[in-house]
């Protein structure tokens, strides 16, 4: 078994601090993003460089997310 690629939770800090945004909505996304992360550790036998290319391409989605809850919460206050 590799080992794990990183938390749901420091992915998530991860896109925090790069996006400056911490709005998520609804949070129940995490345990399904740490079940996937624990799946790609078990079976997907990635080495060093694929575990960073795959933190790096959840990082830009999680980040996409919180860019997408910010326009959605605008939405909301200018309505």
């Amino acid at each position: 078994m590799s080992p794990p690629l990183v938390s749901a939770e420091a992915l998530c800090q991860d896109a925090e601090q790069q996006s400056g945004l911490d709005n998520w909505g609804d949070r129940r996304f995490i345990e399904p993003l740490q079940i996937y992360l624990d799946s790609l550790a078990a079976s997907a036998q990635l080495h060093d460089r694929g575990r960073k290319v795959a933190a790096a391409n959840i990082t830009r989605l999680l980040k996409n997310r919180l860019y997408i809850q910010r326009e959605l919460h605008k939405g909301l206050l200018h309505r």
